[in-house]
């Protein structure tokens, strides 16, 4: 459940206390659930999350970058450049024109 909630809710506020009142879960609990399932803390799934939805977008569609971002939940332009960067090596331009 938790995994669909968050790929439907990319562009959404997703931060821990969200998740913690969506599911009635402490937060070390959700911490707990992350790990056991996702085998990365609950802002790293998020954030891989947003980043492939990041990647389909800039395959199947000719939106802007700042759209992207803001379609997967990240309002910070610079913030969404760095955090593609780190997790695929190109920035959101270079994965597009390859």
């Amino acid at each position: 459940q938790m995994d669909k909630f968050i790929a439907n809710n990319l562009a959404g506020d997703l931060s821990s206390d969200i998740l913690c009142r969506r599911f009635l879960l402490s937060r070390t609990k959700l911490y707990q659930i992350a790990k056991e399932n996702f085998r990365m803390s609950i802002m790293q799934y998020v954030a891989s999350r947003r980043v492939q939805k990041a990647k389909e977008l800039l395959k199947e569609t000719d939106l802007g970058i700042k759209d992207i971002a803001d379609r997967v939940g990240i309002s910070d332009y610079n913030y969404f450049g760095k955090l593609f960067k780190k997790a695929t090596g190109l920035t959101p331009g270079e994965f597009r024109r390859r």
